[in-house]
């Protein structure tokens, strides 16, 4: 028999009906507290804003010499692996 208390009206509520609905609230509550304050479950970095991009970009002929140099690095390794 599940366990349940008595409404106003006649009726019953059973306590897992209860705690679902705290349940409920709860997370409203939360989630209310997270817009008011600006703490929400994402994760920024220090230092950057919402919205922005930095500043500074790699050129592309700085992509190309790092490229080329990490094709030399897993080359050596591989090489290092064979032996």
């Amino acid at each position: 028999m599940p366990i349940g208390y008595d409404e106003p009206d006649g009726g019953t509520v059973e306590v897992k009906d209860i705690i679902a609905a705290l349940d409920k609230e709860i997370k409203r509550l939360r989630e209310a507290r997270e817009l008011l304050t600006g703490t929400g479950t994402e994760r920024r970095r220090k230092g950057s804003a919402p919205g922005r991009t930095r500043g500074t970009k790699m050129s592309a002929a700085a992509r190309r010499r790092i490229s080329a140099a990490m094709k030399q690095r897993w080359a050596e390794r591989k090489k290092q692996i064979k032996k």
